[in-house]
């Protein structure tokens, strides 16, 4: 066996326990329950499969409050993903952390609205995921009279990279507030990692540090830091409070020393309930 064979032997184990790992935690991440739970997520109805856009993958799901009445209004929350494989782009509204979410929202008397798109792995199709959440967002504007949502009070709930989608998002739906979860908001943090034809253009245009360093307008934001999750990500996360704290936004910051990144449904502990229900809290005060 010559030294080039071992080599390759050697870099496909490597590859092999790479693939393992992250199938394991993204396993993690889909079929365990978040670490919270309230009355009435078992009577909750859901309107499922709502075509919203051109794409196969434009599908969203309506969950209802409790005790829901279309003769009221009722205000909405809107669970942006962050990017995940293109191959499991079609579950991520049925994953269990996603179903659970909305059910919670929609026991505490809100809409919840959970999607499908296409996604952006190691941000290939940045542009064309936007678009789909656009769709995503102008299809809940105009049909909004049909799910009883209250226009004005619509507010947006962010996991992982969806939060590098921010900045274009406010622009299509003026949220109420916004809540972040162990989110990126600076892609340029990963270029060396992204392939050179993704211009840094195109990434500095998702760029949430950028959006909010411009001065544009901000409503009211929640976030929630993991402490054990990647350092890039808790470095965007950092550099973002600091413009919020100097330009005097109105910010609510939740940190688990022990998170990690998915901490809701990975750290099943007092801290990460306590972070879910303040979430809920910050959303029913904004």
């Amino acid at each position: 066996m010559n030294a080039i064979t071992i080599i390759f032997i050697i870099f496909g184990a490597f590859l092999t326990m790479g693939i393992i790992f992250i199938i394991s935690y993204f396993r993690k991440m889909i079929n365990n329950s978040v670490y919270f739970q309230i009355p009435g997520m078992d009577s909750i109805k859901v309107i499922k499969d709502i075509s919203y856009g051109s794409d196969p993958l434009n599908k969203m799901d309506i969950y209802l409050p409790k005790d829901y009445d279309n003769s009221k209004k009722y205000p909405a929350v809107i669970f942006l993903s962050g990017d995940v494989y293109s191959f499991m782009a079609s579950g991520v509204k049925n994953w269990q952390l996603y179903q659970e979410y909305g059910k919670i929202l929609a026991a505490s008397g809100f809409v919840a609205i959970t999607f499908n798109r296409r996604m952006s792995p190691g941000f290939s199709l940045l542009n064309e995921s936007f678009d789909d959440i656009k769709a995503l967002c102008d299809t809940v504007k105009n049909r909004a009279v049909e799910w009883s949502i209250d226009t004005t009070a619509i507010s947006l709930w962010s996991f992982s990279g969806g939060g590098i989608y921010l900045g274009k998002v406010i622009k299509v739906l003026p949220f109420k507030s916004i809540v972040c979860f162990y989110c990126l908001f600076e892609p340029m943090q990963f270029r060396k990692y992204i392939a050179k034809k993704i211009s840094d253009d195109t990434l500095k245009a998702f760029s949430f540090l950028q959006y909010t360093s411009e001065r544009n307008p901000l409503p009211p934001i929640f976030i929630a830091k993991a402490g054990k999750d990647r350092a890039m990500i808790n470095t965007s996360l950092d550099d973002f409070v600091k413009q919020l704290t100097a330009r005097k936004i109105d910010f609510s910051l939740e940190f688990h020393d022990q998170g990690k990144h998915g901490f809701d449904v990975l750290n099943k502990d007092d801290r990460t309930g306590e972070i879910i229900g303040n979430a809920l809290k910050f959303l029913e005060k904004n």
